[in-house]
């Protein structure tokens, strides 16, 4: 609601949650290779670059949404926030159910960790709604705060947890 703007604007942490989407975008769009190497053997060809790309320009109109243009209705940036969030997470939906069904090789701690942060986001998310819903504006700005940082957060250690995991092979192999 409009009458919530200044408040949603107020709390720091609300403000730049939205850029965690742009952190962990970011990490993919400039390093896919562990991605794609992991993606077999079902997707390897994926385009994890674009999927971050997409990602982190999802982080930007976000941020325009939710906090330069929150409470106006009329503002473009919210049917664009709202296509890109959907058809990201539902990129992320099948990245965590390929991994579950066995259909590529991430490892097991990062595949587990990612699909935990795809399961918390969408709870985040449907409690964001019921806050909306029900008129509560802390609640609100909690729990769209927690939707914007738990899947990225998810996604960002899975990434590094498959770092750390080829980097302990590589020192495995050299006898470290």
């Amino acid at each position: 609601p409009p009458e919530w703007a200044a408040r949603m604007q107020s709390v720091w942490w609300y403000r730049v949650s939205s850029f965690s989407y742009c952190i962990a975008g970011s990490l993919a769009a400039v390093r896919p290779e562990p991605l794609a190497r992991h993606a077999v053997p079902c997707c390897a060809d994926f385009p994890f670059r674009c999927m971050g790309v997409a990602i982190t320009l999802n982080g930007f109109a976000s941020f325009a949404a939710d906090v330069i243009h929150i409470g106006h209705p009329q503002t473009i940036w919210k049917p664009i926030d709202v296509v890109l969030a959907t058809g990201n997470t539902i990129v992320q939906m099948l990245i965590a159910t390929l991994q579950l069904l066995g259909l590529t090789s991430f490892p097991p701690l990062a595949g587990s960790v990612f699909a935990a942060s795809v399961c918390a986001a969408l709870y985040c998310k449907r409690r964001s709604a019921r806050a909306v819903a029900e008129q509560d504006c802390e609640g609100a700005i909690l729990w769209h705060a927690m939707w914007h940082y738990s899947l990225p957060g998810g996604a960002l250690l899975a990434q590094l947890l498959i770092s750390t995991d080829e980097s302990d092979e590589g020192s495995l192999k050299r006898g470290l």
